[in-house]
């Protein structure tokens, strides 16, 4: 293939990127030079920067990576530790971006709760609800912050906590020592090898369980 049909071919893929149908070339990037310029959005932009290679397209302009940054087609100058939020550019080393919603940074523990920013020294988010903390023990349950020394979860249901065996049930607590949970369902505790048939509590010495029913052993199933 002679040069000049090599150009034509290279003139011909490049400008493949500006159809908005495969079969309709636009006239705006169809006579691109790929060495100087670029095809965004059917506009032809120059390449940029010391390394033209790297110029990259936002909306209908080209941009040069290095010096701006594009955030929804708007451009906007750039740095090292620039980052987009939204539409808007932003220094990571300024400010911090929660949900499209730029806050002041304040130190090297701020988080994201939402579309708030807080510290994480300070605050518990908690579904996107913040709360303040009130200790080493501070946890969620659900939306509400709580001291797992003073209250228990149980499926987003904080209860009192009445000592080191509670456990749940449900959305109930209970103490394992007294009561054994049987499919939700709180029972009693029959002796020391309880166990559990359908939702009532049996004592295996002198029970037997036939399809989740208490049986007599003595009967049998």
């Amino acid at each position: 293939m002679s040069s000049h049909g090599f150009e034509v071919l290279l003139v011909a893929i490049v400008s493949s990127i500006c159809y908005t149908d495969a079969q309709l070339p636009i006239p705006g990037c169809l006579n691109i030079d790929p060495l100087v310029e670029i095809c965004c959005n059917n506009v032809l932009q120059p390449l940029l920067g010391s390394d033209p290679g790297n110029t990259q397209c936002c909306s209908q302009q080209s941009f040069d990576p290095l010096v701006k940054i594009c955030c929804n087609n708007i451009l906007s100058a750039a740095g090292p530790n620039t980052e987009c939020c939204g539409s808007q550019s932003y220094e990571t080393t300024v400010n911090i971006c929660c949900n499209n919603v730029l806050s002041t940074l304040t130190g090297s523990n701020d988080k994201c709760c939402g579309s708030q920013s807080y510290d994480t020294t300070v605050n518990i988010c908690c579904n996107n609800v913040l709360s303040t903390l009130t200790g080493s023990n501070t946890k969620c349950c659900g939306s509400k912050s709580y001291d797992t020394t003073v209250n228990f979860c149980c499926n987003n249901v904080l209860s009192a906590l009445t000592g080191s065996n509670t456990k749940c049930c449900g959305s109930e607590t209970y103490d394992s020592t007294v009561s054994i949970c049987c499919n939700n369902v709180l029972s009693a505790l029959v002796g020391p090898n309880t166990e559990c048939c359908g939702t009532t509590s049996i004592n295996p010495e002198v029970s037997v369980c036939c399809n989740n029913v208490p049986v007599s052993a003595s009967v049998g199933c």
